[in-house]
């Protein structure tokens, strides 16, 4: 072993040179050190990895899987917000949810009036019922354009399209089919709207 300020040899055990008084470096302790240092760079890589494989609220995700409740939750939550990015399972879910409220509530009219048309005969009464729950099902369709605009331009960031490509529904038939085409696609890596569920952080929706 050698002073490395000197390069006078230095026996084994000596912790300082004997000619210029320079301090000796442990090379086991330093190796120790740089292992430890490793390990916990290795560790800290880790939990970063773990962190991009975790769903994540509102500011990002993640690998961008959300369940059907947190997509619901995040549909109304970003209500006006036609900024950042949106994934595949966050709009499939809310096209479901939609899906499913007309559904149920249909079958709930159907049930009702049906049970009001046995009770009264002259039907008045049952006509009047189906008007209301057509009134509050215009008010929920009414009330659920909006975000849903906004989810679809989003859903577009997403795929790295501008909002305009959302005028293509005013196309009959062909425009609807290009937009489901673009709602199928997979996210991208990060862009002007935000980072990709990659990389864990950034401006997502879920």
């Amino acid at each position: 072993m050698f002073c490395e300020k000197c390069g006078q040899q230095i026996r084994e055990g000596q912790k300082f040179c004997p000619k210029c008084g320079a301090p000796v470096r442990d090379e086991v302790n330093g190796s120790d050190q740089r292992y430890e240092q490793n390990s916990y760079m290795n560790y800290h890589e880790h939990n970063q990895r773990q962190y991009r494989n975790q769903s994540y609220g509102t500011t990002g995700t993640y690998n961008g899987q959300v369940s059907f409740m947190q997509a619901v939750v995040l549909f109304f939550k970003n209500y006006t917000n036609f900024a950042g990015r949106s994934t595949r399972s966050e709009y499939w879910w809310v096209i479901l949810f939609q899906i499913l409220v007309y559904v149920v509530w249909g079958i709930l009219t159907a049930i009702f009036t049906s049970i009001v048309g046995v009770i009264d005969y002259t039907g008045s009464l049952a006509t009047g019922l189906t008007f209301i729950f057509s009134i509050i099902q215009g008010l929920f369709s009414l009330a659920i354009i909006v975000p849903g605009v906004a989810l679809n331009v989003r859903r577009l960031h997403d795929t790295g399209k501008p909002w305009y490509w959302l005028l293509c529904g005013l196309i009959p038939v062909v425009g609807t089919i290009v937009l489901i085409v673009f709602n199928c696609q997979p996210s991208v890596g990060d862009n002007q709207w935000g980072r990709g569920p990659e990389s864990g952080t950034g401006n997502y929706r879920y």
